[in-house]
């Protein structure tokens, strides 16, 4: 039997995405009983005194879009919950794949190096080699499934993109990390098209911090309004007043 284990940052989002969309694909080629297929995680953010939480509500709407994890087709999805990869999963699993290279940092040292060479990106699989965003991090909106994931075969192990627009129309741009821990989280939008004036849009938000103390204690210093976001979250929202173009021109 060969084993398969997906590792993200929470195990919530993009690793059991890839868990059930693989497992899914082997059930349709028949190759189940064949594979071991299992998701985790590289940090305990996600784990409260031993339990995991399950996966996140978007990308398990996204799952179902698909028909994975529906009443016909369950494969185990709601069962699910993040668990954090150890050093024994190294010796378990053929192949250990992550979702970006924070991922593989992490993974090689939860399992003490890589000698055998089992550790890989996710997108290495296909002819698009760089990373899955983490769309916790990158907005609402950047969940998806694409039709070429789809359509592979469990020899090619595609996966998930992010979209490159909000459902009202603006461009993501960017995002910053404003801490070392990672608690704060600026992401920017830019709304306009080709020909039109562009405007940059800004949403801070601290995800980690689930009582909302943070990102109050911060809106009451800097005296700036808050709001709350597609994922239940206060955020800061605003527009940057001016920025400087590819020409280095103020805007």
């Amino acid at each position: 039997m060969t084993g398969i284990l997906f590792v993200c940052h929470g195990n919530i989002c993009r690793s059991p995405m890839a868990e059930f969309m693989m497992k899914d694909l082997a059930k349709k080629r028949g190759c189940s009983d064949a594979l071991c297929i299992e998701s985790a995680a590289t940090t305990t953010e996600e784990i409260w005194r031993g339990k995991g939480n399950p996966i996140y509500p978007t990308a398990l709407a996204e799952l179902r879009r698909h028909g994975i994890g529906t009443p016909d087709n369950e494969l185990g999805v709601s069962a699910k919950r993040a668990r954090l990869m150890t050093r024994e999963d190294y010796a378990r699993f053929d192949y250990l794949i992550g979702m970006d290279s924070e991922n593989l940092a992490d993974m090689k040292d939860i399992a003490g190096g890589d000698p055998e060479g089992k550790i890989s990106l996710l997108l290495d699989y296909t002819d698009h080699r760089r990373s899955v965003a983490d769309p916790w991090y990158t907005g609402p909106g950047t969940v998806g499934l694409p039709g070429k994931a789809r359509s592979a075969s469990p020899g090619r192990k595609n996966g998930m993109v992010t979209r490159d627009s909000r459902e009202d129309g603006m461009q993501y741009f960017g995002c910053f990390f404003l801490d070392n821990e990672k608690d704060m989280i600026l992401n920017l939008y830019l709304e306009g098209g080709r020909g039109e004036e562009n405007r940059l849009f800004y949403e801070l938000e601290t995800p980690n911090h689930h009582t909302g103390n943070l990102i109050r204690n911060f809106a009451s210093v800097c005296h700036l309004p808050l709001s709350v976001n597609e994922k239940g979250l206060q955020v800061i929202r605003g527009e940057v007043p001016a920025y400087i173009d590819g020409e280095n021109r103020e805007v």
